[in-house]
């Protein structure tokens, strides 16, 4: 009989790529490295190619692999977001 192992977390992303990279990884670095390259040969500008691929390269990797407190950056700067976006109640007391 085969057994398999159910992982205790909740929010669990399969390895699918390389066996080291989520699909959402995955995703952000490609589309972090794609976009300056694509730029940059549509307007055929070295300087452009040289700032634009390690900045947008290294934003890529860190929206990819930082995690803060258990949450990864994306959905960090999401709940960020939402809370200074969000319409607020405030509940003022008489000083007595």
């Amino acid at each position: 009989m085969r057994t398999f192992q159910v992982p205790f977390e909740r929010e669990f992303e399969d390895r699918i790529f390389f066996g080291v990279l989520t699909l959402r990884q995955f995703l952000i670095i490609g589309c972090f490295v794609a976009f300056p390259v694509v730029l940059a040969l549509f307007s055929r500008s070295l300087i452009l190619f040289v700032t634009l691929v390690p900045i947008t390269s290294l934003l890529g990797l860190a929206l990819a692999f930082i995690k803060i407190r258990g949450d990864t950056l994306t959905k960090y700067f999401r709940r960020i977001i939402a809370f200074y976006t969000r319409q607020r109640t405030f509940l003022y007391r008489r000083a007595k």
